[in-house]
């Protein structure tokens, strides 16, 4: 049996024993906690203040802290008067966290913005503690807390430093002109101190003031010093993030100067397509007359390179193919060519230098993943079940074909191999790639045993197509989001968690999420959206932080989620609504109006292309809603089904597919049908800023082909190979007449180099070229075709 006191009870027995006495403290005590327990927050404070002056007990010190914590969380400037008295009853190190954190942010908001800047840098230092003889433990305990993930709150966990920097980001925005002075001076003060150390810990100094001051120009000065500082034995992909910044940075010198170390970094690595287009800005582009040293310029640079015997590979020039006709020689192999049967790893997002034109395939064992380069030449080849298996787990080959895919920033190459990923340096040793770590996208050991896929209409495009994975007990898996210089985001359970992508030390993890999350965004910020619902919460990429929570707009049908914007359609009678929703502002980016109802399309990784029954086409930037492109296609005379848009490094390709009884198919299920026509367009943009609008050849008749999207697309023909399955009307031969049909297309004229139908079975196939011999050779299983290029 248990029985509570009544309140009227309660307040009889403290009026009596306060009226014997007004400073018996266990009666104020008492009556604090029920006016707190009642929201009566002031009268509470003052009775807990005057419990503890009069007889301090630990526990009445405790609930009075976190009054007053929780005042300074909820009113800042009302109660900003509570802090000194707060800040004499703070006893541990997480109080004194707590507390300082709180007062920062109160600065910050009411506008003490230089206060609040010192504030919050005083926290990357070992927090004083007031507990007497545990004043070192305290303070070695906090150094230890600096380093890995403190809780923020009951879902978000943080590494300090990150947390600090993003809250020194909320100072900056908040700080007027006349204020800006004294920050840049208090920037420059700690810059100024980081380079005074030395030794590893000044290295460990610049690194930290990189982070925290990432977006200012005093860091480009810091990332010099540090590249000085750097060991001899750090990952060469270390030193390029570091470059790739200030090759982006202001300062032209500066950004000069990385692209000429860049280029020296990449000679290695045989990449003269790469080289050529840094060697292309020192010597005739935007930094022909920078001073990289005092006397020399970028063009000065590049001229010293092609006397210097040691500089062979800067100065190494690739021809252009020449523009005349294209010569086709068709040959059937003798030994079939097996090697050839691999199936394409599509490439998802923008393609850094390093890799453009590889491309990328997982074997017919789906045992090695291999890296094929820009000539058609195998580089190198990576075991799925070793050098891409996670230490300690049960490794097995991926599970099918699809739901795997590459993406890349610098040298650092991401591989996502359905359940689970790794980060690979692709600057390695000898050229041969290093693994830098994996991560399994599950939590169990046991690996993956039941897998649905499920790929959604129109998914080529911007990301992966959405696919569901199981983990043994039938949980959906999670999967990964964004991948930058500065992180990499996944879900693991129930967790979204960002990464270092060289180290893989986890920078912050929030919790509570549904599992099986579609994971998009930017650089800035990531959209979490769970599976079947219409709530998306959006999050700070840089702490984790909780910026909204939005609403799918309710507008019809999705057609694609790019960056930080969704895309759907509504169709109204004989026209659409296309309309983008900004996730982070919570506002339509854009909105078109068109005629007829063909799908749109994803074009690259951040365009949305639209076509209308009279020709014309349209590619809107799904960020601002600008127009890159308004042209008319001639010769639409009856409308297609479908269309696609295929961006080249020159040109978009539009292509239609119109209706047909006949049946094709392509090399893998990455491989879209084309029947009808196709067209080109330059993704030139204009100087004067205005749509481009002439479309530079087509009409090019194609009927009855399938182009494999995720071939190489710097090369100057494309290539359409399928099996047409055509029917048949004899009652005695029930099944299709089954034929192959290769067609190689000149993306620059839109001339039809060679078009073959045979009875051979065509299957994947292998583009090798060597500019220099100004020859393409296209390797398919049983035949070969050679193609020469002529002025």
């Amino acid at each position: 049996l248990v029985a509570f006191e009544s309140d009227r009870a309660l307040q009889k027995r403290i009026a009596e024993r306060l009226g014997r006495d007004q400073q018996d403290a266990a009666a104020l005590a008492l009556r604090g906690r029920r006016r707190l327990h009642r929201g009566e927050y002031e009268p509470a404070v003052a009775d807990l203040a005057a419990s503890f002056d009069a007889r301090p007990d630990p526990g009445v010190r405790r609930l009075l802290v976190q009054a007053l914590l929780d005042g300074l969380r909820f009113n800042y400037s009302r109660y900003a008067d509570q802090a000194t008295r707060l800040e004499n009853l703070l006893v541990s190190s997480d109080e004194q966290l707590a507390f300082r954190r709180l007062r920062a942010a109160g600065l910050s908001r009411t506008g003490r913005v230089v206060e609040a800047f010192d504030e919050y840098l005083k926290l990357r230092r070992p927090v004083a503690s007031s507990s007497g003889p545990q004043d070192s433990t305290g303070q070695q305990a906090d150094i230890a807390r600096r380093d890995r993930l403190e809780a923020i709150d009951e879902d978000l966990s943080v590494r300090r430093i990150r947390w600090i920097a993003s809250r020194l980001s909320e100072v900056d925005a908040r700080t007027s002109d006349e204020k800006k002075t004294a920050l840049v001076a208090r920037r420059k003060r700690l810059f100024d101190e980081s380079v005074a150390a030395g030794g590893m810990s000044g290295t460990a100094a610049l690194a930290e003031f990189v982070t925290l001051f990432n977006n200012h120009p005093v860091a480009d000065r810091a990332r010099v010093k540090l590249l000085e500082r750097l060991p001899k034995n750090a990952p060469a992909v270390e030193r390029e993030r570091l470059l790739l910044a200030l090759r982006s940075g202001a300062d032209p010198a500066d950004a000069a100067r990385a692209t000429a170390a860049l280029a020296r970094l990449w000679s290695a690595q045989q990449k003269p397509a790469a080289i050529r287009v840094l060697r292309d800005e020192l010597e005739s582009g935007r930094f022909a007359d920078v001073e990289l040293v005092p006397g020399r310029t970028g063009q000065a640079t590049v001229a010293a390179w092609r006397t210097d015997p040691d500089s062979k590979l800067l100065a190494q020039t690739v021809p252009d193919w020449k523009s005349g006709e294209v010569v086709a020689q068709r040959s059937v192999n003798e030994e079939r060519q097996t090697s050839v049967n691999t199936y394409p790893i599509p490439f998802y997002g923008g393609r850094p230098l390093p890799w453009r034109g590889w491309s990328f395939r997982l074997d017919n064992r789906r045992q090695y993943v291999i890296g094929v380069d820009d000539r058609g030449r195998e580089r190198w080849r990576l075991t799925t079940v070793g050098d891409l298996s996670v230490p300690g787990g049960e490794a097995r080959v991926p599970y099918a074909f699809e739901g795997n895919y590459v993406r890349a920033v610098g040298h650092l190459l991401l591989v996502v191999l359905g359940n689970r990923f790794a980060v690979i340096d692709g600057l390695g040793d000898n050229r041969h790639p290093h693994v830098l770590w994996c991560r399994n996208l599950f939590e169990d050991k046991s690996g993956v045993q039941s897998r649905i896929v499920r790929l959604l209409p129109g998914a080529i495009g911007a990301g992966p197509g959405w696919f569901k994975i199981t983990d043994s007990t039938g949980r959906p898996i999670g999967h990964v989001g964004q991948f930058g210089s500065q992180r990499l985001t996944y879900q693991v359970g129930t967790a979204i968690e960002a990464a270092d992508p060289v180290t893989g030390q986890v920078l912050w993890r929030r919790g509570g999420v549904p599992r099986g999350c579609r994971i998009y965004g930017t650089d800035r910020f990531v959209c979490v959206e769970p599976d079947g619902r219409n709530e998306v919460l959006v999050i700070d990429a840089a702490d984790g932080t909780a910026v909204a929570t939005r609403t799918l707009p309710d507008t019809g049908e999705l057609i694609a989620r790019i960056g930080r914007c969704v895309v759907s359609r509504r169709e109204t009678g004989a026209s659409q609504l296309v309309t983008g929703f900004d996730m982070v502002t919570g506002k339509t980016a854009f909105a078109v109006k068109l005629s007829g109802d063909l799908r749109p399309v994803v074009v690259g990784h951040d365009g949305v292309g639209l076509l209308e029954p009279d020709g014309r086409f349209r590619v809107i930037d799904a960020v601002n809603g600008r127009v890159r492109v308004d042209a008319k296609l001639a010769s639409i005379t009856k409308t297609p089904q479908s269309f696609m848009v295929l961006e080249t490094p020159q040109r978009y390709l539009v292509m239609i597919n119109r209706p047909t009884n006949v049946r094709v198919r392509g090399t893998s299920t990455r491989a879209v049908t084309v029947h009808g026509a196709a067209w080109a367009i330059s993704t030139s943009a204009r100087s004067d800023g205005k749509p481009v609008s002439r479309v530079a050849w087509g009409p090019v008749k194609i009927e009855h082909q399938a182009i494999e999207v995720d071939q190489p697309l710097h090369l100057p023909v494309l290539v359409f190979a399928s099996r047409v399955y055509r029917p048949v009307q004899n009652i005695l031969q029930p099944r299709p007449r089954t034929e192959y049909g290769v067609l190689v297309l000149d993306v620059r004229t839109g001339k039809i180099a060679h078009t073959e139908t045979s009875t051979l079975p065509v299957s994947a196939m292998r583009a090798v070229s060597d500019p220099v011999k100004q020859q393409v050779t296209l390797e398919f299983y049983r035949t070969t075709i050679s193609l020469s290029f002529t002025d």
